[in-house]
């Protein structure tokens, strides 16, 4: 990822494939970087600086001799996508948890070493005004009141929103997004019909609150492999829940991630929760417009050592389009 951002500030024109592919006898992954030299050719000393970026990240190259593949798609062909170089801003604020901003900021500041622009939340506007490319909601409580329109009106343009963890609440129930919170979560505990619980006994009031707790545990988690965001990770990614929100399957969207039924769990999660979790949503996308709305229920960046994680994040910055 860190090389692919690299390529792309350098100013070399990079793809990626959106299947396995095939040249020769070598076989290539979804989400392999694509480097032709057709599409650089007025890119000034184009083979010194891929020499010099490969050697740098000490990523693997291969050279292919042939357009011609055995399957997968030609070179030129609609399956290697051009990235592009997104320009990011990251939402700041009163609103944003200031350790989950954090996060994010020192992701790409440290880990890609990619710019990003930061805005106040309240600065939406100036944000749908200008050039940018992707904007990164990072975990908090937002108030979306005064600017849901404007973040609307900029993604259906072709923007790329992405939120993450409690960001996603805030788009919940918001016109034009698809992301609804899972029913019953809000309900009381208790079944209607079961005892008022302002009258349970005080001994066992401990273990009633821990069924519904989840401290922080891994959670197995299934991912369509055909799907950008599962690329370089496969179709099981290995989720740090730290909470018990849950989202619905999205009725109109790609349902890239989810949580099934008896998921592999390492760590405690309270009986309710665990059910709670079950048959949800972890990481989707929502095409709106031209452009489209990444939701990431867990947090992939979670205080910058989930690395798996961090390769999830890249690709739904720069796969996702």
């Amino acid at each position: 990822a860190a090389f692919l951002g690299d390529l792309v500030q350098t100013g070399v024109n990079a793809r990626t494939a959106a299947g396995d592919f095939q040249f020769g006898d070598k076989v290539f992954p979804a989400g392999s970087i694509v480097i032709n030299k057709g599409d650089n050719r007025k890119t000034e000393d184009f083979t010194a600086k891929v020499r010099r970026l490969v050697n740098k990240h000490e990523v693997g190259l291969e050279v292919l001799r042939t357009g011609f593949s055995v399957f997968g798609g030609d070179l030129g062909g609609g399956s290697y996508s051009l990235v592009g170089k997104p320009r990011v801003a990251i939402l700041a604020g009163e609103d944003v948890d200031a350790l989950q901003f954090g996060q994010t900021w020192y992701y790409f500041e440290q880990d890609l070493g990619y710019p990003v622009s930061i805005f106040n939340v309240e600065d939406l506007g100036d944000i749908a005004a200008g050039d940018y490319d992707v904007i990164v909601m990072p975990s908090g409580r937002y108030d979306l009141s005064g600017a849901a329109e404007t973040l609307t009106d900029w993604v259906r343009a072709g923007g790329k929103l992405i939120a993450i963890e409690n960001a996603n609440r805030s788009l919940s129930g918001l016109a034009g997004f698809d992301l609804a919170r899972k029913d019953g979560e809000e309900k009381d505990d208790e079944a209607d019909d079961g005892p008022d619980p302002r009258l349970l006994p005080h001994a066992g009031a401990e273990r009633r609150f821990i069924s519904g707790f989840n401290p922080g545990a891994i959670v197995e988690v299934e991912m369509d492999e055909t799907h950008p965001l599962s690329f370089g990770i496969g179709g099981r990614y290995s989720s740090l829940k730290t909470g018990s929100a849950a989202y619905d399957y999205l009725e109109d969207g790609v349902n890239a991630g989810r949580v099934r039924t008896n998921p592999a769990i390492s760590g405690f999660v309270g009986s309710k929760v665990k059910k709670q979790i079950e048959e949800t949503l972890v990481f989707g996308v929502q095409e709106m417009g031209r452009g489209q709305v990444v939701y990431l229920v867990d947090n992939p960046l979670y205080r910058g050592f989930w690395e798996e994680g961090k390769l999830l994040f890249a690709n739904a910055v720069f796969q996702v389009r």
